[in-house]
């Protein structure tokens, strides 16, 4: 049964998708600032960039341009802490626990996904989360999903900073899925554990933001027609299922002002 519905507050932040966007389309303008003859970060809030813009101008968009990661960083925190979470207590379902991490990446926001080998038990060469099944050491969800993604690409558990958690999800294949949300400003070097992923995937949050990558396909189960997800990365791999599922309703509670119905 559920304890409590999801669902957002009155009180989440709107202004995410806002600053994600500011760093895309200022990428320009960094690149001509760093033109400008003697320029120097120390220098950068009063360099004059071309006619009409003020060094105050500058001031400002240098400044954001700095500080914009952490802004996200801290207002996804504040969304997920005031956020009233779907919790499924069903004692038929498995527990697992999944890693939704985002980090920095040439000045803009990725998630971490694996593909997974034909040697896993479940699920095999599909697009996932780091994750899987809750052991019996593990002292919480939190812990699973640490240390599987630990396991999987060599990903410390003390070099996260977690966000918060975000709804549980029951899958058709007898999983209740719970997402810890975490951030890293830089990816460590990861090695695939070569028995369970057979590939790494950092994948910019702005593609998934697209509309144009997406597709919808109705597929039956148990007699019902389901809306299933379906994102094509490079090289033709497909981000699909509970994964696509979960990530879709992620992005629209965090960028509700987005592109995503």
């Amino acid at each position: 049964m559920m304890a409590s519905n999801g669902g957002r507050t009155d009180n989440q932040p709107y202004s995410i998708r806002r600053s994600l966007l500011f760093r895309t389309e200022y990428r320009a303008f960094w690149t001509e600032l760093q033109s400008v003859p003697g320029w120097s970060a120390p220098a950068a809030r009063w360099a004059p960039l071309r006619r009409g813009v003020t060094p105050r101008f500058v001031a400002d968009e240098v400044e954001t341009l700095f500080i914009a990661p952490v802004t996200m960083e801290s207002e996804i925190r504040e969304f997920l802490r005031g956020y009233d979470r779907r919790v499924i207590n069903n004692p038929s379902l498995t527990t697992a626990g999944v890693l939704i991490l985002l980090f920095e990446l040439e000045g803009s926001l990725h998630i971490l996904f694996t593909k997974r080998t034909d040697f896993v038990e479940h699920h095999k060469g599909q697009v996932s989360f780091p994750g899987g099944v809750r052991d019996d050491s593990d002292p919480d969800i939190v812990a699973t999903a640490l240390r599987e993604a630990e396991e999987e690409v060599g990903l410390p558990a003390d070099s996260i900073e977690i966000l918060g958690i975000y709804d549980d999800f029951a899958t058709p294949t007898g999983f209740v899925i719970t997402p810890a949300v975490g951030y890293i400003s830089r990816l460590p070097r990861l090695e695939a554990n070569n028995r369970e992923v057979e590939e790494i995937l950092e994948v910019p949050v702005d593609f998934f933001l697209n509309p144009q990558n997406e597709r919808v396909v109705e597929m039956e189960r148990n007699g019902r027609l389901h809306d299933v997800y379906f994102y094509t990365y490079r090289n033709g791999i497909e981000i699909w299922g509970a994964t696509a599922f979960i990530l879709r309703s992620f992005l629209k509670s965090i960028f509700p002002q987005s592109a995503l119905s």
